[in-house]
């Protein structure tokens, strides 16, 4: 089919995989643009057919599998992308940044955004400092518009490239939370909403990163204390059967539930008691965000975005990352509820004033327009 159309700017989001927090990103930006006559496409580096469905409103999406990455990726992505003919490709952290550079088309402008500070940035491993590497040369090619999403990724690539070819756009999420979930996902909230218990809600990729297996063992040992609050935790990944299993073997069966991925878990985060963020690193995490909007008190692990917050006194810090640690700082959070109003209150101020969807769409389409 002929997609070349000169009549409106076209941008083409380079999405690593589904079900992540950058999904939410570009789904929400998408719904922008299209609100300001930008046509948007989508490529996803791995997937399925079923995947689309997270970019609705996308002119439309592409699925590259896992075994056309390893053969003929790049030629695949660039025959999209010729056939797309996209005035922009947008692409969102290193492994779509890696793909979109190798097939860059000379008319299109190529937008690079570091959503987190992942452990490349970080770590002194051969395998880090070879991805830095590959990293700078080609954010510093002529014509590449780098993004970060916070001030700690911009000085984390500033290191990299130098201030002056960064732009520091934050992410943002609509002034108002969706009133639609969809049928299956409806049916969880209403069972989880319905309990009289205070819910505690962590929510992210079940992988390592996110530590969810510390937190896991310091709620088990809240049972002790006498409380009696759930753990929601929303997300699926490769962890999945090795973390219920953990919920199994501690005799939390009853206190612990796993949602699986929600696409829209706003109003579950707004009527749980507390929001937990236990990530072991978070360049900027949407969970927290989401929990400012909706007026939900923030407890968190020491990770920068959230050392922000609790400067600004929009959120609880614990000590460490530890079990011990998440231990103390439930207790504590839990503890001080006749404190969390004037805590929420800052925090909507603040998700107000900086961190809505239209202020990140505005910048967005800014640098999309530039010439």
């Amino acid at each position: 089919m002929e997609m070349k159309n000169d009549s409106c700017l076209r941008v083409c989001h380079v999405v690593h995989w589904p079900k992540s927090g950058i999904t939410s990103v570009v789904r929400d930006l998408i719904d922008h643009c299209n609100a300001n006559g930008i046509e948007s496409f989508v490529v996803l580096l791995k997937g399925d057919y079923s995947d689309r469905e997270y970019f609705s409103g996308a002119r439309d999406v592409f699925v590259l599998n896992p075994s056309r990455l390893m053969f003929d990726g790049y030629r695949a992505l660039r025959k999209l992308l010729l056939l797309i003919n996209p005035n922009v490709v947008h692409a969102h952290s290193f492994t779509p940044f890696l793909f979109a550079s190798l097939t860059r088309l000379p008319a299109a402008k190529l937008i690079s955004t570091v959503h987190s500070d992942y452990p490349y940035l970080l770590e002194s491993s051969f395998k880090s400092r070879v991805k830095r590497s590959v990293h700078q040369y080609m954010a510093m090619r002529k014509g590449v518009i780098n993004v970060a999403v916070s001030d700690h990724v911009r000085d984390l690539i500033s290191t990299l490239i130098g201030e002056n070819r960064l732009v520091t756009v934050y992410n943002g999420i609509p002034r108002t939370s969706p009133v639609s979930f969809g049928p299956e996902s409806d049916n969880r909230l209403k069972k989880l909403m319905g309990s009289s218990k205070n819910m505690v809600v962590a929510i992210g990729r079940l992988s390592p990163e996110k530590n969810f297996a510390m937190l896991i063992r310091a709620f088990a040992q809240l049972k002790s204390t006498g409380n009696d609050s759930v753990l929601v935790i929303i997300g699926d990944g490769v962890l999945d059967k090795s973390l219920r299993e953990l919920v199994t073997g501690l005799g939390c069966d009853d206190r612990v539930v796993f949602t699986g991925y929600l696409p829209n878990p706003a109003k579950l985060i707004e009527e749980a008691s507390l929001l937990v963020c236990s990530s072991l690193h978070e360049g900027f995490g949407l969970v927290l965000l989401e929990a400012m909007r909706g007026g939900t008190a923030i407890l968190s692990t020491p990770v920068k975005f959230s050392e922000y917050l609790a400067s600004e006194e929009c959120a609880i810090l614990t000590e460490g990352f530890g079990v011990e640690d998440l231990k103390q700082g439930l207790i504590f959070a839990l503890s001080q509820k006749a404190k969390h109003e004037e805590m929420i209150a800052l925090s909507k101020s603040l998700f107000l004033n900086k961190f809505t969807l239209e202020a990140m769409g505005k910048s967005y389409i800014a640098l999309y327009s530039k010439r």
